[in-house]
């Protein structure tokens, strides 16, 4: 599953909060977390996995990855590293990168599951959420949902990208209330069973 966002949207807090909910939902949770690199030692800056202590200390594997200027928000070792977490029975592994932009969508070729987040803080309207975006997401979040002009934001997102071909699910969840998070996790795991399904069936 593939974590993506146009602006900051509080994706760290979010997964912190989803994984612990995976977990009694009685998955077994890891993060990969494609951090920013540091223009001094090379490796990842781990911003955001200190705003994940939280499943860390519950037993959630998190590891950070240094995205070392690879494109589509993602990091070149990324795909090795899914490889040994599915081989030590992780799952779902939840891949946070590092922002999206028009041409950072890759993190949907890499994951079975795309989540976009988007949030009114900062500004996040259907014109600032790029061609890119619409186009990649089985799950949008609005996130922060706490915050004047969810509302607006919700409709436009479900007007603008519900009636797409993709036919996305649509959410609201906010962190800070702890509100809307079990809903996000358990529509989680009934889209991993279908596309498991799915997947035998082939």
């Amino acid at each position: 599953m593939g974590i993506t966002v146009q602006a900051v949207a509080g994706k760290s807090s979010l997964i912190n909060k989803t994984a612990m909910v995976m977990k009694k939902l009685g998955t077994k949770p890891a993060v990969l977390a494609v951090d920013p690199t540091s223009h001094v030692t090379g490796g990842a800056i781990l911003g955001d996995r200190v705003r994940m202590s939280e499943s860390t200390d519950s037993g959630t594997y998190i590891r950070s990855i240094a995205s070392r200027g690879a494109t589509g928000a993602v990091s070149r070792s990324l795909r090795n590293s899914i490889r040994v977490l599915e081989y030590a029975g992780f799952n779902p592994i939840i891949i946070e990168s590092v922002g999206a932009g028009q041409t950072e969508v890759e993190i949907s070729n890499i994951a079975d599951i795309t989540v976009v987040v988007v949030n009114p803080n900062t500004g996040d309207s259907i014109k600032k959420i790029t061609a890119g975006l619409t186009d990649i997401g089985d799950i949008y979040l609005v996130n922060k949902s706490d915050l004047a002009g969810t509302n607006q934001l919700f409709d436009a997102v479900r007007d603008f990208i519900g009636d797409s071909v993709r036919r996305p699910v649509i959410l609201k969840t906010s962190v800070k209330k702890n509100s809307g998070i079990t809903v996000f996790a358990k529509t989680l795991k009934d889209m991993m069973e279908s596309k498991k399904q799915f997947k035998e069936v082939k």
